[in-house]
């Protein structure tokens, strides 16, 4: 779902058997209903990896128009593990952004997140995301939009 600059993705599992077969489809398959976890786009992924010794994956998929999109990722275990918590996407030059339009629409006003705001600061490093954290066991409890007609929230 785009939203200028950024965007929601829908995700379900099809075949459980392939699902089982990689962490992130995993990591779905268990979900309960509801949002699962948040990215955070960077333009270099290499240092946040190493600053927070995470192991760097290469992905790609498919649009419907048949284009391929590439990316590489890190840190989806641990957000599984603690989903107040990112993981982290840089895609690569010359990859269209799948949230970018010409008009959005709707934005993300803010993420409520329940976990440990110091945890979330030292792995995000310096940071302007609209995230709201209070005390609780680590979870994306909400995402909130804005849109013309006033919020809508996920949860």
């Amino acid at each position: 779902m785009p939203l200028g600059e950024t965007y929601l993705e829908l995700i379900a599992v099809v075949d459980e058997a392939e699902a089982a077969a990689s962490p992130f489809g995993g990591w779905v398959a268990r979900a309960r209903p509801g949002p699962l976890g948040w990215a955070v786009r960077t333009g270099d992924l290499d240092p946040v990896a190493q600053r927070l010794e995470l192991t760097v994956s290469a992905g790609s998929r498919a649009t419907p128009s048949g284009e391929i999109l590439r990316w590489r990722s890190a840190g989806i275990m641990e957000a599984a593990a603690e989903p107040c918590l990112p993981f982290f996407l840089q895609w690569d030059e010359g990859a269209p952004f799948p949230g970018r339009v010409t008009t959005a629409s709707a934005g993300v006003e803010r993420l409520e997140l329940s976990g440990d705001a110091d945890r979330l600061s030292e792995w995000l490093g310096p940071h302007v995301l609209p995230a709201v954290v209070r005390p609780g066991a680590p979870a994306l409890e909400r995402v909130v939009l804005a849109t013309a007609a006033g919020e809508v929230v996920l949860d």
